[in-house]
């Protein structure tokens, strides 16, 4: 037996209600809540191959020193074991960070550009140059 409507009790579709708090909702409504560098490349400050370039340094950055945030983690309750990395792939990361580290200190970028990158703070001048520089290094 087919029936040509549905049955039941109608669903009722609401809308999506932000149930963060004010401060929050307000930053959001704001877009203040994406990242510094996502921000950037939105409002038209960088172009893509410039923020892959920064996307880049901050994942070789946290390769070699880690994440430059609080985290917490019970390691006797997680279920999988961590992956070992290889020492070889580990080093070469890490001379491609120092190269690319060397390349903006000579330029005089690196502390604007890992401030921006890394720990989200606003520079004060324009890094454009800095990341141009870092996406031609990079073949971006």
């Amino acid at each position: 037996m087919v029936f040509s409507q549905r049955r039941g009790r109608p669903k009722i579709h609401r809308e999506a209600t932000d149930k963060g708090t004010p401060e929050l909702r307000r930053m959001k409504a704001l877009g203040l809540t994406g990242e510094l560098l996502d921000r950037l490349l939105v409002q038209g400050y960088i172009t893509d191959g410039q923020h892959r370039a920064g996307l880049r340094l901050r994942w070789l950055y946290t390769l070699k020193y880690g994440v430059p945030a609080l985290a917490c983690v019970q390691w006797e309750n997680t279920a999988r074991e961590m992956r070992q990395d290889d020492p070889d792939w580990r080093q070469e990361r890490e001379a491609e960070y120092n190269e690319a580290a060397r390349l903006l200190a000579e330029a005089g970028w690196l502390d604007a550009v890992i401030g921006l990158c890394v720990h989200h703070e606003m520079p004060r001048r324009p890094v454009c140059e800095a990341l141009e520089l870092l996406a031609r290094h990079w073949r971006i």
